[in-house]
């Protein structure tokens, strides 16, 4: 496999991309994710079977191998996706700017958990796929992925308002924070 889709472990969590097998996994995560998932991610709405999850799991490894985007997942011990996080090219492939995000199992997230995982994530995204800027797009309710942003070293750009949500069918700010790789950031011991 190309360096792209290497991936990372930090404490009992392995961070992988997505691929063939993880169909159930992935489904499981959206099914107990689905109540706060709706109207964020298409995902929540249009995967309902295992089958659709496999589907999908498999096109986020050929997204990974052709560098276009890189949705990775978190696994436990016990091999459970707990987390997925993503960084897609903003301006098409070979692009140095993605937009990224994430969402997490309710069980696993606090505050620690997902600053680490932020701060290898943003690591990872620098040093192995070469991107140079990250971008977080925040709805203006989203007050824990603005907190994360922050965390992690995102400047705030600014506030795009009322902005069009089509999965939630209304208006909402959103705000943006974006991390240059030269920037001051929150630095954790080097993962394998």
């Amino acid at each position: 496999m190309p360096e792209t889709t290497r991936g990372f472990e930090f404490g009992r969590w392995s961070v992988r991309p997505l691929g063939p097998g993880d169909g159930a996994p992935l489904h499981s995560l959206l099914q107990v994710s689905r109540p706060w998932l709706l109207g964020q991610t298409p995902m929540a709405s249009e995967i309902t079977t295992p089958e659709e999850a496999e589907f999908v799991a498999r096109a986020c490894l050929a997204d990974v191998l052709l560098e276009r985007n890189y949705v990775f997942g978190a696994f436990g011990p016990a091999g459970e996706l707990v987390a997925s996080c993503g960084c897609w090219r903003i301006d098409g492939p070979g692009s140095d700017t993605a937009e990224i995000g994430g969402w997490m199992r309710r069980f696993v997230r606090d505050r620690a958990f997902s600053t680490r995982l932020g701060a290898h994530w943003v690591d990872h995204a620098f040093r192995t796929w070469g991107l140079r800027r990250l971008v977080a797009s925040c709805d203006a309710d989203n007050r824990l992925g603005i907190a994360l942003a922050r965390r992690l070293g995102m400047r705030d750009e600014g506030v795009r308002r009322s902005m069009w949500r089509p999965l939630r069918q209304r208006r909402i700010d959103v705000h943006v924070l974006s991390l240059l790789d030269s920037d001051e950031r929150l630095r954790l011991p080097s993962t394998r």
